[in-house]
This record gives C-alpha cells, sequence and structure tokens, in this order.
C-alpha cells in the first residue's frame, strides 16, 4: 500500500511541474532554463515523495499509584487464545492485483526499450564512421532523417544539398555539445516508471520539443540565412528516424518554426520558474507530514469526590468472561479471580456483587469513585493508567487489581485495551459466588464470531475429510478388482502349465491338457521323468462337431477316419501340426541360438537342409522375426520370412518335411 501511495504522490509531484511549464512556461524563449526546469521536474517527482516532516504533538498522561501485590498475588491467563488455522490463506487483495498489474505494464516497456535500443546499435554498426570536429559522422544510405545519439551523426548525404547538411551538422552538434541523448533516456525512463500517468506522456513530448527548441536557436544564430534554415527544416522532412535520439526533423515543425521567429523573452520572465516552489510546499505539508504523538507523564491531581452506588440494573444480568481480540494487548481479558479460603471464620460471609461500566467517556473522577468503593466496600485495590485524546476520551487504558475481598479469599487480575478512535464499553464485575473479571460486549461478539468460523472451519474439514475417505474407498475397490484380474490372470497361466505328455512318436510329441493340444516339441526338450505311457488321446474339436484320438500308431482318427497327418486347434487360436514322418520340428519365442544350431544339424543328419538367418530378439531374448528356408533335396524346398510387430515375440512355429 506504501508503494502505491509513493506511486501516486510521485505522479502528482510531476503534474504539477507539468502544469507550471503549460501555464507559464512554454511560450517563453528561456529554453535552457526550461530544460533544467523539466529535468528538476523529473528527479523531484522521484525524490518528494520520500521525504516527509515530522509533527510532534505532546500528550500529558496522569499516573496514578498502583498499590503493591501481595505475595499470593497471580495473574490470571486466558484459558485459550484464537490459534490461526492453517487454511487461512489470505487472497490476493486488490492492492496486490494493481501492483501486479503496474509490474507487467514495467516489464513490457522495458523489452520495448531493449528493442528499440537494439535496431539503433545495429543502425550504427551497419555504416562506417568518421570523426571530424568531435563528432562521429555516419553516412548512411537509410531513407531516415537526420539524427544524433551522443556523439552519433546519421545523415543520408544524398537526399540533401552541401548547404543543407552544413546547417544539418550544426543543428546535430548542438544536441551533441550539451549531451541531449541523456534527457531523451530520462525521458523515456520516466514514461516506464509512470507509464500508467498520462501526463508522463505528454512531460517527455513537451521535453523532447524543448531540446529541438535549444538546437534551433543556437543554430539560427550562426548559419548565414535564419529562412533557409527555415527551409532546410520543411525539407528535411521524413516519415521514420531511430527511438531513442534527436532527429532534425520532427512533426511539430510548424511550432519550431514560430520559436525560431519569437522575440527573446524579457529576462524578470524567467522568475516564473519559481510558482513552482508554493504548489511544492503545499503538496509536501498536506501529504507528507507524519504525527509523533509524545506521552509526558504527570502526577495526579488530588480531586475531592462524592461517593454514589452504581445499580446493579443498569448492568446485564448475566456477564461472561472476554477473551482477546485485535485491539487488546498484552491483557488478560478471560479473567477469573482465583480464590482460596484462608479464614474459615469468614467463609460463611455475604458476597456482594457489583457492576462497574467502563467507557471512552468516562472521567478521571468516576474512575477514582470506583477505585474507592471497590476498598472500602470489597476490599479490592485498583490501580489503572488512561491515555486520552485531544476530545478527552479514552483511547488506552491499562487496570490491575488485587485483594482478599469481603471473604479473605485472594482476588487478582488485569486487564488492557487500546483503541484510537476510544475503548469500547466494558463492564469489571463479581458475582455472587465470589468470582470476578472484566466482560464487553463486543468481545463476547468476536468471541461468538471466532467460535462460529471455528465451527465452520471443523465442518468443511469433516467433508473434506469425508470426500477424501471416500475417493480412498473407491480406488482400495478398484486396486481390489484389479487384484482380482491379476489373481485369475495368474492361475489361468498356471494352468496352461499344467500339461502332460500325451503323445510321443519318435522325436515328435504332443503336449497338452484334457481339451485340446497345446503344442508340439522336440523330445530332447522334455525331462526324462515326464510320463510317457499315455497309449491314446481324444481332442475336442472347438465346435464339439468332430472328435480326434491319436493313438501308438502313429495315426490319428478324426470321426474314425484314419490320417497320417492332421491338424488341430489350439485354446489361443493358434494351430498345432502332427507329423507321421518324424522329420519335424518347432521353433518358439524362447528358442535360443544353440537350440537352432542343433536343429540344424540334427536336420543336416537327414538329409535335410535348414538355413536360418536375420535373428532378432527383444530386450528379453525372446525371438521377434528370422527368416528360414528348408530343402529335402526331393523336389521339397521353402523359404519362410517371419517377423512380429514391435518387441512382441514370435507364435511357435511348427515345421515338417
Amino acid at each position: 500500500m506504501e508503494f502505491c501511495s509513493y506511486l501516486l504522490k510521485s505522479a502528482g509531484v510531476l503534474t504539477l511541474f507539468y502544469g507550471v511549464y503549460q501555464l507559464f512556461l512554454r511560450k517563453e524563449t528561456f529554453f535552457v532554463t526550461n530544460r533544467h526546469f523539466l529535468l528538476l521536474g523529473i528527479f523531484a517527482s522521484l525524490l518528494l515523495p520520500l521525504w516527509y516532516f515530522t509533527q510532534s504533538v505532546t500528550v500529558q498522561v496522569e499516573v496514578l499509584d498502583a498499590l503493591p501485590f501481595s505475595e499470593n498475588t497471580t495473574t490470571a491467563i486466558p484459558s485459550e487464545l484464537p490459534i490461526p488455522s492453517e487454511t487461512d490463506v489470505p487472497a490476493i487483495g486488490f492492492t496486490q492485483f494493481l501492483v501486479g498489474t503496474y509490474l507487467f505494464g514495467i516489464l513490457l516497456l522495458l523489452i520495448r526499450l531493449g528493442i528499440q535500443g537494439s535496431s539503433l546499435v545495429r543502425l550504427l554498426k551497419k555504416y562506417p564512421s568518421r570523426r571530424e570536429n568531435g563528432l562521429l559522422k555516419v553516412p548512411a544510405n537509410e531513407k531516415t532523417a537526420p539524427f544524433s545519439f551522443f556523439q552519433y551523426l546519421v545523415y543520408n548525404p544524398t537526399q540533401h544539398s552541401e548547404a543543407e547538411l552544413q546547417m544539418i551538422f550544426k543543428h546535430e552538434q548542438v544536441h551533441i555539445e550539451q549531451r541531449h541523448s541523456i534527457d531523451v533516456i530520462v525521458g523515456n525512463l520516466l514514461v516506464i516508471f509512470q507509464w500508467f500517468n498520462p501526463i508522463a506522456w505528454l512531460y517527455k513530448k513537451v521535453l523532447e520539443e524543448n531540446l529541438e527548441f535549444i538546437a534551433d536557436n543556437h543554430t539560427a544564430q550562426v548559419v548565414p540565412s535564419r529562412k533557409a534554415y527555415q527551409m532546410a527544416l520543411v525539407k528535411a522532412a521524413s516519415p521514420w528516424a531511430p527511438a531513442l535520439t534527436n532527429p532534425f526533423y520532427q512533426s511539430f515543425i510548424k511550432k519550431r518554426i514560430i520559436m525560431l521567429n519569437k522575440s527573446n523573452s524579457k529576462k524578470h520572465r524567467v522568475f516564473k520558474v519559481l510558482a513552482i516552489m508554493p504548489l511544492l510546499a503545499l503538496f509536501l505539508f498536506g501529504f507528507n507530514v507524519k504525527k509523533v504523538t509524545n506521552y509526558v507523564e504527570i502526577p495526579a491531581k488530588k480531586r475531592s469526590l462524592v461517593t454514589e452506588e452504581i445499580p446493579a440494573s443498569n448492568a446485564p444480568e448475566k456477564k461472561y468472561k472476554t477473551e482477546g481480540n485485535h485491539e487488546i494487548q498484552n491483557s488478560t481479558p478471560d479473567v477469573e479471580a482465583k480464590e482460596t479460603d484462608q479464614n474459615p471464620e469468614r467463609s460463611n460471609a455475604v458476597i456482594l456483587e457489583f457492576r462497574y461500566e467502563i467507557n471512552k467517556n468516562t472521567s478521571e473522577e468516576e474512575l477514582k469513585r470506583i477505585k474507592d468503593d471497590l476498598k472500602k466496600n470489597h476490599g479490592i485495590d485498583l490501580s489503572y493508567t488512561t491515555v486520552r485524546n485531544d476530545q478527552g476520551e479514552i483511547t488506552s487504558l491499562s487496570i490491575n487489581y488485587s485483594g482478599k475481598g469481603v471473604t479473605g479469599k485472594n482476588l487478582n487480575g488485569n486487564y488492557s485495551v487500546s483503541d484510537d478512535d476510544g475503548i469500547e464499553p466494558f463492564f469489571f464485575y463479581q458475582d455472587d459466588d465470589g468470582s470476578s473479571g472484566f466482560w464487553s460486549e463486543g468481545a463476547e461478539e468476536r468471541r461468538l464470531e471466532r467460535m462460529e468460523r471455528r465451527q465452520e472451519d471443523l465442518e468443511k474439514r469433516k467433508e473434506e475429510m469425508e470426500e477424501r475417505r471416500e475417493k480412498i474407498e473407491v480406488r482400495r475397490m478398484e486396486m481390489e478388482k484389479r487384484r482380482e484380474k491379476m489373481e485369475m490372470k495368474r492361475k489361468e497361466d498356471l494352468d496352461k502349465k499344467r500339461v502332460e505328455l500325451i503323445k510321443k512318436s519318435g522325436n515328435v510329441a504332443i503336449v497338452g491338457d484334457e481339451r485340446a493340444v497345446y503344442e508340439i516339441v522336440d523330445l530332447d526338450d522334455l525331462d526324462a521323468d515326464e510320463n510317457v505311457n499315455v497309449v491314446s488321446y481324444v481332442v475336442a474339436s472347438p465346435s464339439g462337431a468332430r472328435s480326434y484320438i491319436i493313438d501308438t500308431d502313429d495315426v490319428m482318427e478324426v470321426d474314425n477316419v484314419k490320417t497320417t497327418e492332421y491338424v488341430v486347434a489350439r485354446p489361443d487360436g493358434n494351430v498345432a501340426y502332427v507329423s507321421s514322418t518324424g522329420n519335424a520340428f518347432s521353433i518358439n519365442k524362447s528358442t535360443t541360438d544353440a537350440q537352432l544350431k542343433k536343429i540344424q544339424q540334427q536336420m543336416a543328419q537327414k538329409n535335410i537342409e535348414f538355413k536360418y538367418r536375420n535373428v532378432k530378439r527383444n530386450n528379453r531374448g525372446e525371438i521377434t522375426g528370422l527368416k528360414f528356408s528348408v530343402d529335402d533335396h526331393h523336389g521339397s524346398k521353402s523359404s519362410t520370412t517371419i517377423k512380429s510387430d514391435g518387441e512382441k515375440p514370435i507364435d511357435p512355429i511348427f515345421i515338417n518335411q
């Protein structure tokens, strides 16, 4: 918030300087003075908002003598303090939004300034320069108005005559010698800092205009013809010039010619710049004054008092002990007097109830009367310290009390409250049970509000916990279903592995279960203890229309018709082949290179040529593709290429020759 205030004050100071310039200085010919005035306005807008005056206010505070506490005196401590909830995260306020928008605007304009600067640097590096009379002249083949930037003077020699160029050089030399490029850069930085302020953009414009007035005024005094110079201004008109420079041609050409022909202002008119002084004084004393309050302690005056009773009916019938709030400092508002029965003989004494209301308008006499009444009628010593404002209202009050009371029981406590607008009313009370303390309606309302907020927070947390519990339960059920599916798949995989040897013929065997043939394997791959005593086997077709009988005669019956070569469907959708010749072998995903070599050797012993190549495997070592050929040298020759998708292994291959 302080930063936003600083920006507004800075914009205000800049507006004052701009207003004085437009009203008093714009039509004067004190161009150099105007330049200094405009630059002063920029720096004043940055620095003056940081300069504060201090106004001291002395407040006399009466200090009353406090009675010392007894050895048994204790200070009551609030039983419960409000604990901020972890979920109470402050939302982004309007001030933060404004600051964020302001910083974003600065970022965009800085990027724009960087692009303009880099464009200018590229142009200066594009063409060679030569030093002449303290200037770095850069003749450029660009359609642009002549301009200067620090010591660089860029111009197009083909667009101007020699006489015009000499006037242009003198004009730009004024810009270079007086370092007008600094003014231009300062003006650009100003609009970046105060981009939200339209006056800043107008201020930059008049700053650059005044620089041209300065250069025109100096040039017109040294050129042979003032009229020729004015014609050169008109002729040098160009649609473009790089940013951050002092171009010879400006769009306000008419205004420049008017100022060239204007008579010099009288010297006493220069004092118009002093018009800014009272405006700045009003600004500083109106917005930049800090008020400091000094408290001076003075002894309390002795007053004659008239004691009168405060009827209890003026106070609420039932009061509650207060809880702390943001206005209470170093206080123990949730006070209940601690009691210890030290005098059994007085335990039957009658306890007098009392209610004393104290508010911002309670006078020192009333406080003194309450103090005397408590001491006289209730055996309680009361001490207090007050701070009042100019209207006599109590803005800060600290109270301490102690004593044995009429029952002889120890009572003690303290209470502090402060508010710049005056303290809110509260009661100092004692009930018929001997308990005492402080109560205020505002504090009670805040206590109830805090309790409601806590209850709402608890309900909200309960709902969130319930939602989280439901999500966890849904996730658990999903995990349970997934586990059941995985268990079923695992059992299916185990069932597939529970196979037995159901057919043996030479080196060929059929491995399967009760329903279908699974795989044909080489007998050499089977363990020696496998059961090979099966003499016949019945396999049902997938449709159930046919039955297949495999017996030990190396034949198979299909619907009671014998065949020596057959095909049996497998549960996975593939087929298994059975051969009666014995010249067969199988290749599956797990076949190793050594096993392929062994198959090649076994086939060669039977005068069968088996060749293979391009064996490809995935990262698990499984075959994903290969190319092989088989030739029995009796006219049967075949060549096969197997290739699976991606990393997927091949299906089992049965080769019968």
